[in-house]
């Protein structure tokens, strides 16, 4: 498990997953209008992508400008998704 960890392999896995999430997401939309527009999608799965390649940095025990790049750009990301919940929740 600590060689698939290190290796990159387990992160890579997971932020892969999440990309074909999004796109089946986003497709789906797209061509059906059921489901959450990609506003309201994207956001929370790119942050957990963010969140996945900064474990992955940490692993690796690269420097902490990355990591913290990585965690600010998750919170940002996080911020985006509560603001469009508000407004959503003050339309209604």
């Amino acid at each position: 498990m600590t060689a698939l960890l290190t290796s990159g392999a387990l992160v890579g896995g997971i932020v892969a997953l999440i990309v074909i999430e999004a796109c089946i997401l986003v497709r789906r939309h797209q061509t059906t209008g059921i489901g959450a527009p990609p506003s309201v999608v994207l956001p929370n799965l790119l942050a957990g992508a963010t969140l996945m390649l900064g474990i992955q940095l940490a692993v690796w025990d690269q420097i902490y400008p990355g990591i913290f790049i990585c965690l600010t750009v998750a919170g940002l990301c996080h911020s985006l998704e509560y603001r469009n919940h508000w407004k959503g929740s003050q339309s209604d």
